[in-house]
């Protein structure tokens, strides 16, 4: 699975006409909204897995953004949402380079 698709809006979501597209593009348009961040998704599957970067995580925990994705009205119920950051995305917090250099020098 290569969660790589990172969407820019709800349009984009729904022209790709998966079967989920519609739940995902409401998921994202209530993350973005709620969090400032987007979603993160397999252009190759159904979009039923979502994954939410884990920006959101120091704000939230997953069962709250569920509880608040459902108290908007979203139907998660065939959805699986985690968070996760995707495929290909870089951990650039200084900490992580630090730790990582200094391991590889």
């Amino acid at each position: 699975m290569a969660f790589n698709f990172r969407p820019k809006s709800v349009v984009e979501v729904k022209a790709r006409k998966k079967p989920y597209s519609l739940q995902a593009s409401k998921v994202f348009d209530f993350i973005k909204k709620q969090y400032g961040e987007t979603i993160v998704l397999d252009p190759n599957k159904d979009f039923s897995d979502i994954k939410i970067p884990r920006a959101v995580e120091k704000k939230d925990n997953i069962k709250t953004v569920k509880e608040k994705l459902s108290k908007a009205k979203i139907d998660i119920s065939k959805l699986k949402i985690q968070f996760g950051n995707g495929s290909g995305s870089l951990c650039c917090t200084k900490d992580w380079y630090i730790v990582f250099y200094s391991q590889t020098s």
